[in-house]
């Protein structure tokens, strides 16, 4: 699936408002994986990175003008690849 990204938590990821995320569907990540999540009491999927920290889940934003999530999330999917704003998809 596909989300429109808005904001720049990800800006340090060259993810920037506008660009659209790629996402492969999945609920499990790996330690570095970029993700989108779905946190409780935001709105919409969060784009982050994923990691484990003292055997806890965090989100990073890659902005350090923002703080880590550490409230509980769930995983929709792994980041796949970015379209900058104004790019051209290619079909086959």
């Amino acid at each position: 699936f596909a989300v429109k990204v808005s904001g720049d938590s990800m800006v340090d990821e060259g993810i920037e408002s506008g660009d659209v995320a790629i996402i492969s569907p999945q609920i499990l990540a790996e330690d570095g994986d970029i993700v989108a999540a779905y946190v409780e009491d935001r709105d919409g999927i969060t784009l982050k990175k994923f990691k484990v920290i003292e055997g806890r889940p965090v989100l990073f934003p890659a902005n350090p003008k923002y703080k880590p999530i550490t409230e509980k999330f769930e995983i929709q999917g792994k980041l796949v690849s970015i379209l900058k704003q104004g790019e051209v998809a290619k079909t086959s």
